[in-house]
C-alpha cells in the first residue's frame, strides 16, 4: 500500500484579493502536484481572506469569490480542499470545497463560529 501524501499551505491572504490570493492557491497546487502530493488542503477562508466581514454582502465580491473556485476546480490529478464563503439557500457559510478531477464531491460547512 502506498502512503498518502498530503500538501497543507498555510499563507497569510490578504482579506478581499481573491485574484492574489487565487494565484497564491494555484502556485502551491501546482507545487503540491509536482511533489507527487495526493491531497491539497488550504486553510479556512484562503481565497477571500479572514476576516472578510460586510465583503461577503457584496455581489461583486461573490462573483469573485465563485469564478475562483472555478478556476481552481479545473486543476487535475489531486484532490483539493479549498477553504471559501459558499453562498446557500440566502445564507453565508465559512466552507471547505472539496473537488476531485474537476468535480466537487463535497461543501462541509463550519459548525461553530465565534
Amino acid at each position: 500500500m502506498q502512503p498518502l501524501k498530503i500538501a497543507v499551505f498555510q499563507f497569510n491572504p490578504k482579506v478581499g484579493d481573491i485574484k492574489t490570493n487565487t494565484k497564491r492557491l494555484i502556485d502551491a497546487i501546482n507545487t503540491a502536484k509536482i511533489n507527487n502530493a495526493d491531497i491539497f488542503v488550504t486553510s479556512e477562508l484562503a481565497i477571500t481572506g479572514y476576516p472578510p466581514e460586510d465583503l461577503l454582502f457584496r455581489p461583486a465580491f461573490q462573483a469573485a469569490v465563485k469564478q475562483s473556485l472555478e478556476q481552481i476546480k479545473q486543476i487535475d490529478g489531486i484532490m483539493l480542499i479549498i477553504g471559501a464563503p459558499s453562498y446557500r439557500e440566502n445564507s453565508i457559510y465559512n466552507s471547505a470545497y472539496v473537488y476531485l478531477n474537476q468535480n466537487l464531491i463535497a461543501i462541509y460547512d463550519k459548525q461553530y463560529l465565534p
